[in-house]
């Protein structure tokens, strides 16, 4: 019969040594992510500053709409193919598991 053999101190004070830096890692991930966070006394307020060139719409106007882009040539030479609307005239076989049934 074998004989288990007793484990040496080095051995267990390496072993409880790795174990408890392990744990310690852990610990202070764990902390790091989960811990609250600090509140902030006051909100922080950002004012918009204005840029050299900047012009002010007046109250209640919208900003006129571009639409030169829909005019360019790559889009006014594409080819429309087939008939717009399409047609839906049939959604798949009748009975998709007919080969399979007995």
């Amino acid at each position: 019969m074998l004989a288990r053999k007793a484990l040496s101190k080095k051995k267990i004070i390496l072993y409880t040594g790795t174990m408890v830096v392990v744990w310690g890692i852990i610990g202070i991930l764990l902390y790091r992510n989960y811990a609250p966070s600090k509140k902030v006394s006051q909100p922080i307020v950002l004012t918009p500053t204005s840029v050299a060139g900047d012009v002010e719409a007046p109250a209640g106007t919208k900003p006129p709409a571009d639409f030169s882009l829909l005019r360019a040539p790559e889009l006014t030479n594409l080819l429309r193919f087939g008939e717009v609307p399409l047609e839906i005239k049939a959604l798949g076989n009748k009975d998709p598991f007919g080969l399979i049934t007995p």
